[in-house]
């Protein structure tokens, strides 16, 4: 099969001085209370972040300690429970995930009158299935995958003659924004019924598909990417049917084609904030968002940065 090439070219915006515009919040604009507001280079800022994205933040927020070297900054790593907690408590002022609401905290957000927290994109990735490279197949179908976590049917009787037994299959704690995501995008908002083996980090899961024989990892192409460029994992291309019904015929697993939007499972990774108002974490969560060189690191780590601009070059 004959696979395009597709190139990204961005067009990067700058982020000092962008209008809380460009975020997104459950009721508009930014309050415009400058006696509120913070200095952008000076301060102590404490923040969570989820331990499936840290990976590949740790270095953005490495270079934002360099560049503002008055800036207090106390990063705690944790489960996306545990960090989304610490914002619900108002603990923490800035959390980054790559989920959205729970079920259960948007009942409670309802059942409690609170509003949407204000939040600002950093980079959009995509939930992916990977696996050794002599796993005997390369594609499956949303209706296949989301049939085998259900207990429905087995990968044996989707592809007969192919697997002498069922995979082993692992990911990151239930606690997880992957699993999160995996329940949501995949399954519909219903829960697995076949067996997953939750491990530690997204480190662990990889480690897992590693030294098991026939393993299945779930996690996201931004943890796998150097692995699946050196060829010592593949990601498992996706057949869809899009919101107009239309299929959508297998892909592989690029950023290119996440820009496409012809993914199934995209994710955003996404900065919370507590508090309305342009100050000490609203700018750390920009810097994130709109540094250009943050940007060029994300695209270069195989996703893609939320405020880009992209000119796609297609070539047979």
């Amino acid at each position: 099969m004959m696979i395009r090439k597709i190139y990204i070219s961005l067009l990067f915006i700058a982020w000092a001085g962008v209008l809380l515009s460009s975020c997104g919040s459950g009721d508009g604009d930014v309050q415009a209370d400058k006696g509120r507001w913070e200095s952008i280079n000076s301060g102590t800022l404490s923040c969570y972040v989820e331990d499936g994205i840290f990976p590949i933040l740790e270095k953005p927020i490495q270079w934002y300690r360099e560049q503002y070297k008055d800036v207090d900054l106390t990063v705690s790593v944790a489960d996306s429970r545990e960090s989304m907690k610490q914002l619900f408590s108002g603990n923490q002022r800035v959390v980054v995930t790559s989920r959205g609401y729970l079920r259960d905290e948007d009942s409670l957000m309802k059942e409690f009158a609170v509003k949407p927290h204000l939040f600002f994109d950093i980079a959009k990735d995509g939930l992916v299935f990977f696996v050794k490279n002599d796993f005997p197949i390369d594609t499956l179908n949303d209706s296949q995958i989301r049939d085998i976590l259900l207990g429905r049917t087995t990968f044996g009787k989707c592809f007969p003659g192919k697997f002498d037994s069922e995979p082993e299959i692992f990911m990151n704690s239930f606690k997880s924004s992957e699993y999160a995501n995996l329940e949501k995008l995949v399954l519909k908002d219903s829960k697995p019924r076949v067996k997953i083996n939750f491990t530690d980090g997204p480190e662990a899961v990889k480690a897992s598909v590693d030294e098991t024989e026939n393993a299945l990892g779930i996690g996201y192409l931004g943890q796998v990417y150097p692995d699946v460029s050196s060829k010592k994992f593949k990601a498992l291309m996706i057949g869809w049917q899009d919101s107009t019904g239309a299929y959508i015929s297998p892909k592989p697993v690029h950023q290119a084609y996440f820009v496409m939007e012809k993914y199934p499972y995209m994710v955003t990774y996404r900065a919370y904030l507590l508090e309305e108002i342009k100050n000490l974490p609203y700018w750390f969560a920009s810097y994130l968002g709109k540094e250009t060189k943050v940007q060029v690191y994300f695209k270069e780590s195989g996703i893609v940065p939320a405020f880009a601009k992209f000119r796609l070059i297609q070539e047979d």
